[in-house]
């Protein structure tokens, strides 16, 4: 266990910032749209998960007493949460653009409220190195989902308000964060992203730009940055997120409300996901499109796709309208769904395929509502651990639970070659001196 001590900069700028202020708020014509940048491990996913905790709920100490009481005020009723990290997002698994709705309060790493979002696009890497345009239209898109559905809750109609809850429920502001790559190909996708977010509030952990500059542009704060324990590295919060949302239970059957949030109500990890019940599909009838996305995957052929997909991490994504005249399940090097007509429902884990490839059987905790329109599967470059397959049962205390696979070495292995190759570029021959 770690202390968090916030910094005196995010509480200067919780206190002074008028994005905050309910009364301001309920005058404003539309809702602050906050974005939250910096580089990688410098405190944003925390920044922003405290950043919608201040806006959906405000706990003012009272100093007149030896210990602090805190008492609710009043704040938004939901706040919308735009991920773009694709490395380490918040409520979604990795390689996820995704927009939320935050209806409770947030605690904990990511692994521990996986959620399913309001809508999303599946970009299928940690980064969006290989494939920038569709992350930058899947952006787009679900900020144009926002400001034509969400920013404005006295749209929907069927919403039940409780007397009770004086918090604005009229309004929903929106929260964004940014991904960590801040250099080259990174700052131009972050700069795309600003031009049209058009952010009313920046809060930057760059020392860059001033404190409070608002040269025709959004207020920008700047922030310190935060040192957090280096227990886990990235790779271990992805492979926590996935294991995390494999075994999670969702609750169902979802109503189809246009507002709320779809949390975790607890996880079912009695047996490993290679002992779970599948479900089994013709691909014939159930797919109409099957898309290979990454480095290398416009040259996997038909006969291959059965080996490719076995044990494979896709995404169950529905488009409209479905595509028509499609003769072939799988096409090499078919583009992935354009986000201006699709939907990511979820990620699902391919169990097994059969020989002739007819057969597919996934693993999902979507539940059974969303999977009818989740025609296309898409597979990118993400994947689940080996360990997050074996089998934990018959181990004690799963240290060695993949010790009897056969073909599977587990560990360090041994043998010339086995180590990782380290180059050195400090020896320079004597004529380079």
């Amino acid at each position: 266990m770690h202390a968090f001590q916030v910094p005196p900069s995010w509480e200067a700028t919780f206190s002074a910032a008028p994005f905050l202020s309910a009364d301001e708020a309920v005058g404003l014509p539309k809702p602050h749209v906050l974005l939250v940048k910096g580089q990688k491990n410098s405190g944003k996913s925390t920044f922003a998960r405290m950043l919608v905790n201040r806006l959906s709920f405000r706990y003012a100490a009272d100093t007149h007493r030896s210990y602090h009481t805190h008492q609710l005020i009043s704040r938004y009723r939901r706040v919308a949460f735009l991920e773009c990290d694709l490395g380490q997002s918040e409520f979604t698994p990795g390689g996820m653009v995704a927009l939320n709705i935050i209806e409770r309060p947030v605690f904990g790493p990511p692994f521990t409220h996986p959620a399913i979002p309001h809508q999303a696009h599946y970009n299928g890497a940690h980064n969006p190195r290989s494939s920038p345009s569709h992350y930058l239209r899947a952006i787009q898109t679900l900020v144009e989902v926002y400001r034509l559905d969400l920013q404005f809750a006295t749209s929907f109609v069927g919403i039940e308000d409780d007397e009770e809850d004086d918090r604005i429920a009229d309004l929903i502001p929106l929260v964004i964060n940014t991904m960590g790559w801040t250099k080259g190909l990174g700052a131009d996708l972050s700069r795309r992203i600003e031009e049209f977010v058009k952010p009313s509030n920046i809060f930057s952990f760059e020392t860059s730009p001033s404190n409070g500059a608002v040269a025709e542009g959004p207020l920008v704060h700047t922030l310190d940055h935060i040192i957090p324990p280096q227990r886990f590295t990235p790779f271990d919060h992805r492979a926590l997120s996935l294991l995390s949302y494999f075994h999670a239970v969702f609750p169902g059957p979802i109503q189809p409300t246009p507002l709320g949030q779809t949390t975790a109500s607890h996880w079912n990890t009695d047996l490993p996901l290679c002992a779970h019940p599948p479900y089994e599909i013709t691909s014939s009838l159930a797919l109409d499109r099957i898309v290979l996305t990454g480095a290398g995957a416009e040259d996997v052929v038909q006969t291959e796709l059965g080996r490719v997909l076995a044990g494979a991490l896709v995404a169950l994504v529905s488009a409209q309208p479905p595509p028509e005249g499609i003769e072939e399940v799988y096409t090499p090097g078919f583009p992935a769904p354009d986000p201006t007509s699709s939907n990511c429902l979820g990620l699902a884990l391919v169990r097994g395929v059969s020989n002739d490839g007819s057969k597919i059987q996934l693993l999902t905790p979507v539940p059974p509502e969303r999977l009818v329109n989740a025609r296309i599967l898409v597979m990118g470059e993400l994947q689940l651990p080996i360990w997050g397959w074996l089998d934990f049962r018959g181990a004690e205390g799963g240290a060695d639970s993949g010790a009897d696979v056969p073909f599977l070495r587990w560990g360090r292995s041994a043998g010339a070659g086995s180590e990782r190759r380290r180059v050195r570029r400090n020896i320079m021959r004597r004529a380079q001196m």
